[in-house]
């Protein structure tokens, strides 16, 4: 066995089940964890629910995203600049 494959069972040994899972979640809606008001973002409370329920989130990914799905446009989603 290779340094780098004991260090990683050395690691998985120390995480709670918890931890692991929240590592292997994720989320493509990113779009839906914030609100727009403004020039102020706040996270929305789906999100902070799912954060204090599994503690972390491994992956989130289209925030950028604008479009008639999601519901987003320059004024509601993050805009590049930020």
């Amino acid at each position: 066995m290779n340094n780098y494959t004991q260090q990683i069972q050395n690691l998985l040994k120390e995480m709670t089940l918890r931890e692991k899972l929240a590592q292997m979640s994720q989320t493509v809606a990113g779009y839906r964890c914030f609100e727009r008001n403004g020039e102020e973002f706040t996270l929305k409370d789906e999100f902070k629910n799912f954060i204090r329920d599994y503690g972390a989130m491994g992956a989130i990914s289209n925030f950028l995203r604008a479009d008639g799905f999601t519901q987003h446009n320059w004024g509601t989603g993050i805009e590049p600049r930020h």
